[in-house]
């Protein structure tokens, strides 16, 4: 269980407003016009989450190491920057009636997103287990790794913008990295919803249509939500500073250019870039569509050199990360055109399209697309920002087919767990724009009360059918795993290696299938399969581990190839779990030269007797 009480409580929302400072202080340098609550602390949060990054790139570059106390010293700079914009009147925010049911969404969202997490002792499926791998790298050497060592022979060039973000949140939370990546993946999950938000201030200066947005993103979309599942929490990052950097470029370049947007915009094109590669890509193609309609119009030209120096800024400061990470991923970038009719699954895996059009659904989902399709039309005959964003969302839409022009590594399926953005601002801009028609053609309809009622009831049943976001199928580390994984902390020696049972995945690689994955993690003890992230070495690594893993994935009980692995990889314990994987309890239970050492629910721990 997620375990939630009052100090943790209390612990993550300091964490939270630490983490704010930066961004708030930042606010209070570079001052702008009066904006919302929600917005000043969408931006501070993004803002925050870009410093974070640029200052653990930083740190890796300069060669120093951070650590709790020195944390406490730009903590205090910026509160001290705080106060004097504050006291300077810096930094200040609107109010209208509708700041008390953004309150209430915002304070509802957040229950939701902790309740929908709360039967998870551990982040669910395979990416967590890498992601919480990575902060504790970041926790135990102070900083942004060069390498995977000694746990993988491999560098590291995976984005780290949530990593760093999540391992400052343990340090200030007191909380271990497996908590902190799960809990402060819900406040992201919030976040998420804000961004929205604020964008869609960005392009239409209308509350009523942000609070919208920020009910269909958080309440009645499918995604991101259901990242939870995944434990997709850098994309859900990178969600939080896309849609910031885009409205940035908005109120720069087609609003006001004001240098405080420009700054903002500098700083979070680098926060993206650093955070989630994909997200960069699709900031960059909206970014080239805003210089594209500046130039197009002659009374905004004057404006496309600040915006190309604000994003070439942001560029160069993430370009010490991005240049090693292409060179070293130079093997798996490309670009590629799938025909129409082409063999769909045979680029991909085994009933692709089935897979894709379920990633699309359920039925509240195609109903928020088909509104948002519906709602296209007139965005894109509409002249401003709303016409730019919504050739952006329709190249994003088309993208999400299975055929046409496609940037390796990305895939149609990684895009259609992204269109939630496009199509909740388009729906709820073409709600807005039809409830103010009908209500200055017929005003006795009282159509704001009527679009307002369907709005609040769309919204109460997707949180309804959301409280339930988690696939069963994706949790393999329950309470009795995390409860083994800590008595292995405990009382297995440091160098101890464990067996663990492990399956095929995808590309031919392998994964756990239980708490015993968990062990590198969280307990720094060596498992036979390393996490996923081992991908990340060279191919004859690669190769020696997936042989491994294949032959584990077929053990059955003590044969002589099960011996013979256990000796030559000197292998001190087995962790199984009744039934998932093919060694189980039942086939080790006589097995001799194994001595049971832990046994919790169906968890067990046996240790490799020496010299028998």
């Amino acid at each position: 269980m997620i375990n939630f009480n009052l100090g943790t409580a209390f612990a993550c929302a300091l964490a939270f407003l630490l983490l704010l400072l930066p961004g708030a202080a930042i606010l209070a340098l570079f001052p702008d016009r009066r904006r919302g609550w929600v917005e000043l602390l969408s931006i501070s949060f993004g803002l925050g989450l870009s410093v974070i990054a640029l200052g653990a790139l930083l740190g890796r570059i300069a060669g120093f190491h951070y650590g709790p106390a020195l944390l406490a010293g730009p903590a205090a700079g910026c509160v001290i920057l705080l106060v004097v914009g504050l006291a300077r009147k810096q930094l200040s925010f609107r109010w209208s009636a509708l700041g008390g049911l953004e309150i209430l969404a915002i304070a509802v969202l957040l229950g939701l997103r902790f309740y929908q997490a709360r039967d998870l002792a551990m982040p669910a499926w395979v990416d967590s287990v890498h992601h919480v791998f990575l902060v504790r790298l970041f926790l135990e050497g102070g900083g942004l790794p060069a390498t995977l060592s000694p746990w993988i022979p491999g560098p590291f060039y995976y984005h780290f913008g949530f990593h760093a973000a999540a391992a400052v949140f343990a340090v200030f939370s007191g909380l271990s990295p497996d908590r902190a990546v799960l809990f402060f993946g819900q406040i992201l999950g919030v976040a998420a919803a804000l961004s929205a938000y604020r964008l869609s201030m960005a392009l239409r200066r209308d509350r009523r249509q942000a609070l919208l947005v920020l009910a269909l993103v958080g309440f009645f979309s499918e995604m991101p939500a259901y990242y939870l599942t995944w434990g997709r929490y850098t994309l859900l990052a990178g969600m939080v500073l896309l849609p910031l950097a885009m409205a940035e470029a908005v109120e720069y370049a087609l609003r006001s250019p004001r240098p405080a947007s420009a700054v903002r915009l500098a700083i979070l094109t680098a926060g993206t870039l650093l955070t989630h590669y994909l997200t960069g890509i699709l900031l960059a193609v909206f970014l080239l569509l805003v210089g594209a309609y500046v130039l197009l119009r002659r009374n905004y030209r004057r404006r496309f050199p600040g915006l190309a120096a604000a994003v070439a800024a942001g560029t160069a400061a993430a370009l010490p990360w991005l240049i090693p990470m292409l060179r070293y991923s130079a093997g798996s970038v490309g670009v590629d055109i799938v025909a129409p009719g082409g063999a769909v699954d045979a680029m991909y895996f085994a009933n692709y399209g089935d897979y894709l059009w379920k990633l699309l659904g359920p039925l509240r989902n195609y109903l928020l697309l088909g509104s948002g399709l519906l709602a296209l039309p007139a965005a894109l005959f509409r002249r401003g920002p709303l016409r730019v964003f919504a050739v952006w969302g329709l190249a994003l839409g088309v993208e999400t087919l299975p055929w046409g022009l496609r940037i390796a590594p990305f895939r149609p399926d990684h895009l259609a767990i992204i269109v939630f953005l496009p199509a909740s601002i388009l729906a709820a801009s073409g709600f807005i724009t039809l409830a103010d028609y009908l209500n200055r053609r017929a005003p006795a309809l009282r159509a704001h009360f009527f679009f307002g009622s369907v709005a609040l009831a769309v919204c109460l049943a997707g949180l309804w059918q959301t409280r339930t976001i988690v696939n069963p199928g994706t949790v393999f580390a329950t309470s009795d795993d995390r409860q083994a994984v800590v008595w292995a902390a405990r009382n297995t020696p440091a160098d101890a290696v464990f067996l663990i049972n492990v399956v095929p995945w995808q590309n031919g690689l392998y994964r756990g299938v239980d708490g015993g994955w968990w062990l590198l993690p969280l307990a720094e003890r060596r498992t036979l399969l390393p996490p996923m992230l081992y991908s990340f070495a060279a191919k004859d690594y690669v190769d020696e581990v997936d042989g491994l893993a294949a032959s584990v994935s077929s053990l059955t009980g003590c044969t002589g190839e099960f011996w013979s692995i256990v000796r030559a990889q000197g292998v001190t314990y087995i962790y199984i779990k009744e039934g998932v994987g093919s060694l189980q309890p039942g086939a080790l239970a006589t097995c001799g030269g194994l001595e049971e050492v832990f046994r919790t629910g169906k968890v067990r721990i046996y240790r490799v007797v020496p010299g028998e």
